[in-house]
C-alpha cells in the first residue's frame, strides 16, 4: 500500500513546476522578458504514451483486470496535463461506450462470488465518471455493496474494497463531491471496512484525496465514524493523515472532530506519526498540540500483548545478529521507548527537531529507548543527519531550553489574559509587548554571547518598565551561558544601571558600529567577567567529576583484581585435590 500511495497520491500534473512558479517568463540578457512554454505541455504526451503502452501491453497479455484498472486511472494520472483526444474517450458519458472501452460485456460483469469485484460501477466510481455511475445504479441495477475479492497492487486496496473506497482513493477532485453524493444516495455504507479494517475515510486520508475526504465529511455527517480503528493496529483516519498526508488533510480532519489524543495499539501517538512524515511541517505539529492535550514527551509503548511481542521480536533480531539488520528491523527495534524527538531524529527532520525542542521536548534529550539509544544516538545510527545531530547536541548543552519554553508559555497566557481585559484600540500594543521570541518596544540589545560549545545565540535584555528600568533578560547558552549566567547578568545590570531610560537605549547597544560609552564598556567588561567566572566554575566541576570517576574506576579495578586472585587460588586448590585423587586411584590399582 505504501508504494501505491507514493505513486497515486501526487499526480505529476498537480505539482508546482518551475515555469509555472515564474509565471512562464524568463529574463533575456538585455533585461527584457520572454514568454516560455509550460513544461506540462511537454509532459502530457509523455505520460499518455506511457499509460497507453501499459494498457496495450496488459491487453495483449490478456490481463483484462489490469487493463481496466489502468483505464480507470487515466483521469487521475493525467490531472493538470493536456490530454490528447484519444485519452478523452476513457471518460465517456454513456454506459454502452464505457462498457466497450473497458471491455465489459454487461453492466454486471465481475459481480458475484466468481467475479473479481472490479465491476463497471467500481471502475466508474474510481475514474470519477459521474453520469455512468448514476446510470449504472439507477437504470442497470448495479450492486453498490460489491467488494473486491483480492488485494490489488495497482490501487493499493486490500480485499473487501467497495466502490466508495475506490472513489476515495483516486477520484479526480473536480468530480469527487458529485461522486460521493451519488454513492451515498444509493445507500453506500460510509463505514464499510475492507478485510484489513480500512474504511473509506482511511483510504482518502492515506492517499491524500482531500476533495473526496471533504465530500464524505459533508454528505455522511452523522453517520460517519471519524475515529474508526484500523484492524491491525487500531490506527484512526487521522493517524493515517499525519503519517502519510499533508497539513491541509490533518486540519480538515481535526476541524471535523477527529481525536488528536488517539493512540494506536502499537503505542504510536499522533505526534510520533507526524514527525515521521516527510511532508510534515511545524504547522502540522502546532495543530496537533493546539488543544494542550498532547504530551510531546510521551513514549512509544505498545498497548497490547501482540504488539509488545512483535516489537520485542525485532529487538531480539537486531541484537542477535543472526540476520542482517535491514531498515525495517532497525526501525522497529528502536521504536519501543522512544519519543517524538527520537523519531524526528531517526528521519533526519531537523526543522521538526527544532520545533520539538522549543515546545517542551527537552526532557526527551536524555530518554533512552529500549535499545539504550538517546535521540542523538538514533540520529547517528540512521544518519548521518548532521543538521539534526547538531541541533540535538546543542540542545543537550543548552540548559535554558526549559526556561525558554516556560517563559514562552507564560507570555502566551499573559497575552491571552491581556487581550481579554484590554480596552478597544490596545490590541496592537499588547501584541508588540508580549510577542514571543522578540523583546518589547524599547528593549536594549545586548549583543551575542557564545555558549553551547560554540553554538551562539542572540540574547536580548528585556524592555524598560514604567520607570525606564531594565526588567528582564532572556537568552541561550550552555553551562557557560545558561541560566546561572543570565541570573547574574540580571543582578549586575540592575545594580549598575538602576534607572536606564528608553531614550538612552542607543548608548547601551553593543552591536557592531555602536557608540562605545563608558556605560557600554562597563557592561561589556561585566559580561566578560561573569562568563569567565562561570567557565572556571564549569571547568572545576568537570575536573572534580573526572577525578571521582577515575577513583571509582580504580576501586572497581582493585576489586576485580582481588576477585581474580581468589578465583585463581580456588582453581589451584581444586587442581591439587584432583592430583591427589588420581594418585590414590593409581595406588589402589
Amino acid at each position: 500500500m505504501m508504494a501505491c500511495q507514493a505513486c497515486l497520491s501526487r499526480p505529476p500534473g498537480c505539482g508546482t513546476f518551475t515555469c509555472c512558479a515564474r509565471n512562464h517568463r524568463m529574463p533575456n540578457p538585455d533585461g527584457t522578458w520572454r514568454t516560455i512554454p509550460c513544461d506540462k505541455e511537454a509532459l502530457g504526451p509523455v505520460m499518455w504514451t506511457m499509460l497507453s503502452s501499459l494498457m496495450q501491453y496488459a491487453l495483449g497479455d490478456e490481463r483484462l483486470d489490469e487493463y481496466r484498472k489502468w483505464c480507470a486511472l487515466v483521469p487521475h494520472i493525467m490531472q493538470g496535463l493536456p490530454m490528447p483526444a484519444e485519452a478523452a474517450l476513457y471518460s465517456s458519458a454513456t454506459v454502452p461506450d464505457f462498457l466497450r472501452i473497458f471491455r465489459f460485456k454487461t453492466s454486471s460483469d465481475e459481480e458475484g462470488k466468481r467475479g473479481s469485484g472490479y465491476s463497471p460501477l467500481f471502475l466508474a466510481a474510481t475514474s470519477g465518471n459521474v453520469p455512468v455511475a448514476r446510470a449504472l445504479i439507477d437504470t442497470h441495477g448495479a450492486d453498490i455493496h460489491i467488494a473486491t475479492h483480492r488485494f490489488d497492487t495497482t490501487f493499493g486496496l486490500d480485499k473487501g474494497g467497495a466502490p466508495l473506497h475506490g472513489a476515495m482513493i483516486v477520484c479526480p477532485p473536480q468530480y469527487a463531491d458529485q461522486m460521493v453524493r451519488v454513492l451515498l444516495a444509493a445507500c453506500a455504507d460510509p463505514n464499510q471496512r475492507t478485510k484489513a479494517g480500512m474504511t473509506p475515510l482511511h483510504a482518502g486520508a492515506a492517499f491524500h484525496n482531500l476533495a473526496s475526504v471533504k465530500a464524505l465529511l459533508k454528505h455522511a455527517e452523522g453517520k460517519l465514524r471519524i475515529d474508526a480503528g484500523f484492524k491491525s493496529n487500531n490506527a484512526s483516519p487521522l493517524s493515517f493523515a499525519v503519517y502519510l498526508s499533508t497539513t491541509e488533510m490533518v486540519a480538515t480532519l481535526i476541524d471535523a472532530g477527529a481525536d488528536v489524543t488517539h493512540v494506536n495499539d502499537a503505542g504510536g501517538t499522533m505526534l510520533i506519526g507526524a514527525v515521521q512524515n516527510p511532508a510534515a511541517t511545524p504547522e502540522m505539529l502546532e495543530l496537533l498540540c493546539a488543544s494542550n492535550q498532547t504530551n510531546v514527551n510521551q513514549e512509544y509503548m505498545p498497548r497490547t500483548r501482540k504488539w509488545y511481542l512483535i516489537l520485542r521480536l525485532f529487538e531480539c533480531l537486531c541484537k542477535s545478529r543472526f540476520v542482517s539488520n535491514t531498515d525495517l528491523i532497525m526501525e522497529m527495534a528502536h521504536g519501543r521507548g522512544g519519543t517524538a524527538l527520537h523519531f524526528a531524529a531517526m528521519n533526519g527532520h531537523a526543522h521538526l527537531v527544532d520545533w520539538l525542542l522549543e515546545n517542551g521536548a527537552h526532557k526527551s534529550l536524555n530518554v533512552h529507548d529500549k535499545m539504550g539509544s538517546t535521540a542523538i544516538d538514533v540520529a547517528h545510527i540512521f544518519g548521518p543527519f548532521p543538521e539534526a545531530e547538531s541541533r540535538l547536541g546543542a540542545g543537550m548543552l543548552d540548559d535554558t531550553l526549559h526556561t525558554r519554553y516556560v517563559l514562552r508559555q507564560g507570555n502566551l497566557l499573559r497575552e491571552q489574559d491581556a487581550h481579554a481585559s484590554a480596552p478597544v484600540g490596545a490590541a496592537g500594543a499588547l501584541d508588540e509587548e508580549f510577542e514571543p521570541g522578540r523583546a518589547p518596544a524599547g528593549a536594549h540589545h545586548v549583543g551575542q554571547l557564545q555558549g553551547n560549545g560554540g553554538h551562539g545565540s542572540s540574547n536580548n535584555v528585556g524592555g524598560d518598565d514604567a520607570n525606564g528600568d531594565i526588567v528582564s533578560v532572556s537568552g541561550g547558552g550552555g553551562e557557560a551561558g545558561g541560566g546561572g549566567v543570565w541570573s547574574s547578568v540580571t543582578d549586575a545590570i540592575a545594580k549598575s544601571f538602576p534607572s536606564r531610560r528608553t531614550s538612552d537605549a542607543s548608548q547601551v547597544a553593543l552591536g557592531e558600529g555602536a557608540p562605545q560609552t563608558s556605560d557600554s564598556v562597563r557592561l561589556r567588561a561585566m559580561l566578560e567577567a561573569i562568563v569567565e567566572a562561570q567557565t572556571r566554575t564549569l571547568a572545576a566541576r568537570l575536573t572534580a567529576d573526572n577525578a571521582a570517576l577515575r577513583a571509582e574506576l580504580e576501586a572497581q579495578t582493585r576489586t576485580l583484581t582481588t576477585d581474580n586472585m581468589a578465583m585463581r587460588n580456588e582453581i589451584t586448590a581444586i587442581s591439587t585435590q584432583i592430583t591427589g585423587l588420581r594418585a590414590g586411584l593409581n595406588l589402589s590399582a
